[in-house]
């Protein structure tokens, strides 16, 4: 699927038949070891998780895809206060160290217009140092230390140009 790096062309809306891939891609050993809830998600459990979200006015999930529409990874903004936003990627296994997530990362802003966020948050731990470094070359900062379901986490943080108005 990977073959080269900044091989990232576009996003589309996942799907329900992109449920499988974000599953696998999300009970992948290495996802585990650095996911806020490391353990094993069950089909079934995500089935419903994923269908919740799709239908989550406040929730969005784009697929990164590749030159021939295949999926490189997947990007989840949720709306966690009014104008914040916590950012959540998944890149394949297959696609991983080849620059993807911080082509995703990249393009967030113009994702966004519209949404009136002013805020993205995100919460990685300590010990997933590659992401900690894409999430800052993307221009997050460091802004505090976090304990979430009892996992200890950076809180990094984008802060966003207000949109004027067109």
């Amino acid at each position: 699927m990977c073959a080269k790096p900044n091989i990232f062309r576009n996003w589309r809306p996942a799907e329900e038949s992109d449920s499988r891939s974000i599953w696998a891609w999300r009970n992948d050993a290495l996802s585990r070891r650095h996911s806020l809830t490391p353990g094993r998600i069950s089909w079934p459990v995500h089935q419903r998780w994923f269908a919740a979200k799709l239908d989550d006015p406040r929730s969005l999930i784009l697929m990164a895809c590749g030159p021939e529409g295949d999926s490189l990874g997947q990007l989840r903004l949720d709306h966690a206060a009014a104008g914040v936003a916590e950012v959540s990627i998944t890149v394949a296994p297959s696609c991983r160290g080849q620059g993807v997530a911080g082509a995703m990362l990249k393009r967030i802003p113009s994702l966004i217009k519209g949404r009136r966020l002013r805020r993205l948050v995100a919460h990685i731990k300590p010990e997933n140092i590659a992401s900690v470094v894409v999430f800052i070359k993307a221009g997050f900062q460091f802004q505090k230390l976090v304990r979430i379901k009892g996992t200890v986490a950076y809180r990094l943080e984008l802060k966003l140009a207000p949109e004027r108005p067109s």
